[in-house]
């Protein structure tokens, strides 16, 4: 009972870092949308805030040891083995989080509870099932897939309400470098996992230089200095 005690313990630390993710991007996104912002001008957002939300998660992961060391307590700092998943989880919490605030600006908040029971449904199922077998990592695992039962669903039916384009072919291969990038960090393999950061910079350093090329900054400041 006490090691699976400390288990539950150890996975709530490393919880920390997902949370710290996800309320700084949310921030960010419950402000855009008050704005009223819609359309092309939408899509770029969405460029922004993927790019933001995938990098930070991989410079995270990174530095998920380093950060560990300071946050918990020596007792806790094993906790740091949970973070990668967790934080890969809080990434796609975060874009499920951007495709749930299309359903409040188009009033249509039962999708957003449709989904959410999808997703607690998948957590369920994938506890009983991954727990047994891999104790606290299994429960990160499950929470990953149902962030991104989530998120999936969002996406597609979210695009029958606001026509938003974004980029699924980078979105996976994202994803992917982040599975290599858990495994690396997993592994104590350092410069393998800095250099993952690098390819994810890469990745969307277009894309975030086009959306903000497109003036997004200039607008939402503008709509903004007029609320």
């Amino acid at each position: 009972m006490a090691q699976t005690l400390g288990r539950v313990r150890l996975y709530a630390v490393s919880g920390i870092l997902c949370t710290t993710l996800v309320v700084g991007l949310n921030i960010l996104l419950l402000s855009v949308f008050r704005l009223g912002i819609t359309g092309y001008v939408l899509s770029n957002v969405l460029s922004v805030y993927a790019a933001g939300s995938l990098i930070g998660a991989s410079i995270l992961m990174a530095a998920s040891k380093l950060i560990m060391r300071f946050l918990a307590a020596p007792d806790y700092f094993e906790a740091w083995h949970y973070a990668p998943v967790l934080i890969l989880a809080a990434v796609v919490a975060c874009l499920g989080s951007f495709f749930s605030s299309v359903y409040v600006s188009e009033k249509h908040s039962t999708a957003t509870l449709v989904t959410t029971v999808a997703g607690a449904v998948t957590n369920i199922a994938g506890n009983a099932l991954l727990i047994p077998a891999w104790g606290a990592i299994g429960a990160a695992i499950a929470t990953f897939f149902s962030y991104l039962v989530i998120f999936i669903a969002r996406a597609i039916h979210s695009r029958k309400l606001l026509r938003i384009h974004w980029g699924v072919l980078r979105f996976t291969i994202s994803m992917a470098v982040l599975f290599m990038q858990c495994y690396f960090v997993e592994n104590e393999q350092l410069l393998l996992s800095i250099d993952c950061c690098i390819a994810m910079i890469a990745l969307h350093f277009w894309p975030l230089q086009k959306a903000l090329k497109s003036g997004i900054l200039e607008i939402l400041l503008s709509k903004m200095h007029r609320e």
